[in-house]
């Protein structure tokens, strides 16, 4: 479960976001919504912690995460618009990279079928460079795969440049994750049908929940 407590976010001195407090159950999709500049990205990277918490408490599984930031950071993975993949790397080769950051191994064999359900196994000795956008966005997508203890999603965005086929994968690796008891925070601008709880970030600083 996770917990915000009076979380706030200024940004060069201009507040974006101010005391935000909610509780978000196991097994729960929320949207974030909100015109460019309302916050959404700033509030997913302060929950990441790739920010700092101006004011509040981020509270997980009951915790303050300031007392147990690792247990904390490894049960998450945010994707963002930025992608801090290496050029001129393969795919295969980026996402064992990536995996490494977190001090972990794996074998070729788990990457190849993580970029299989991405739909991106033709893809597998490309380098990123050379890809398409939409195809850059799945790779960014296929890091939730690859850590088997993710609790937390927090995405900015995640269908941007993906075509409709793509689309229609990562929903149901959606659905299937919260399924699970995983939590999504999943910030959009769009104007589809939401299925679960909605948070709206407005310009005048105020934040609206829908159930």
């Amino acid at each position: 479960m996770l917990e915000l407590a009076g979380v706030s976010c200024i940004n060069d001195g201009m507040v974006l976001f101010e005391r935000i407090s909610m509780t978000i159950p196991n097994a729960t999709h929320v949207y974030l919504r909100g015109e460019n500049g309302t916050g959404k990205t700033s509030l997913l990277k302060t929950i990441a912690l790739l920010r700092p918490i101006e004011l509040g408490k981020i509270i997980w599984d009951g915790a303050w995460v300031k007392e147990i930031k690792i247990k904390y950071k490894s049960s998450l993975q945010y994707v963002g618009h930025k992608q801090f993949f290496i050029p001129e790397l393969s795919c295969i080769d980026n996402l064992f990279y990536v995996l490494s950051l977190y001090g972990e191994l794996t074998t070729r064999e788990s990457i190849q079928r993580i970029l299989e359900i991405s739909g991106m196994i033709e893809f597998s000795d490309t380098p990123f460079i050379m890809l398409s956008a939409g195809c850059k966005q799945k790779l960014s997508l296929a890091q939730l795969f690859l850590r088997e203890n993710l609790k937390l999603w927090l995405l900015d965005e995640p269908f941007i440049n993906l075509d409709a086929n793509s689309s229609n994968w990562f929903n149901s690796a959606q659905s299937d994750f919260v399924s699970k008891g995983g939590i999504i925070i999943e910030s959009t601008h769009t104007k589809r049908a939401f299925e679960g709880q909605q948070i709206i970030l407005t310009k005048s600083h105020e934040v609206v929940t829908d159930d």
